[in-house]
């Protein structure tokens, strides 16, 4: 069985690039200490997404930007950088912040019953199977979370991924800023 998480990463990545290769690139400001760009459909400014480089670092806002409002990257990142070829790891280490994920907690714990001998550490596919079972049938809740914690089976950080519609939209959103930069 193939990754919950990436699975639905791909999924959510492979929607928005088909929805960004609408968009074209039009330049709002370019000066020394500030670039803008407005990435849209032409003739509005509906599903558009303003990206801003300052010396400071980029911007991201808009109607298909990630977060709720918009994402600022780490200090120091600016255009050059953020028209490379990136790896999606990586961009997203320096806009956005890991979170436990429903999908990824059941990845993980799924990997765990994989990787555990029953053998050494008597009824730990029987608690792990338990765990599954809950946070599928009812996700993320605060209950659950407590019982992974006290299950001490795993070390701090099961389930720690990025969103995965933010992520896989701030991907999409770079290479196809990328792309236009490019052409």
């Amino acid at each position: 069985m193939g990754s919950r998480y990436e699975e639905e990463w791909q999924s959510s990545y492979k929607m928005y690039i088909a929805a960004f290769q609408e968009l074209q690139l039009e330049t709002l400001c370019f000066t020394e200490n500030v670039k803008c760009f407005l990435m849209r459909k032409p003739g509005t400014r509906i599903n558009s997404v303003q990206i801003t480089f300052t010396p400071e670092g980029i911007a991201i806002q808009g109607d298909h930007c990630p977060g709720d409002n918009g994402v600022c990257s780490a200090f120091g990142y600016g255009m050059e950088w953020f028209t490379r070829r990136l790896d999606r790891s990586y961009i997203c280490e320096k806009f956005l912040r890991q979170r436990t994920i429903t999908e990824k907690v059941q990845d993980d714990l799924d990997d765990m019953i994989r990787e555990c001998d029953d053998g050494h550490v008597h009824g730990t596919h029987h608690v792990l199977s338990d765990l599954i079972s809950r946070v599928s049938d009812d996700g993320l809740t605060s209950e659950n979370m407590a019982a992974i914690e006290d299950s001490c089976l795993f070390s701090d950080g099961i389930g720690m991924a990025y969103p995965i519609y933010d992520s896989a939209k701030l991907v999409a959103i770079q290479e196809r800023f990328r792309e236009l930069r490019h052409s």
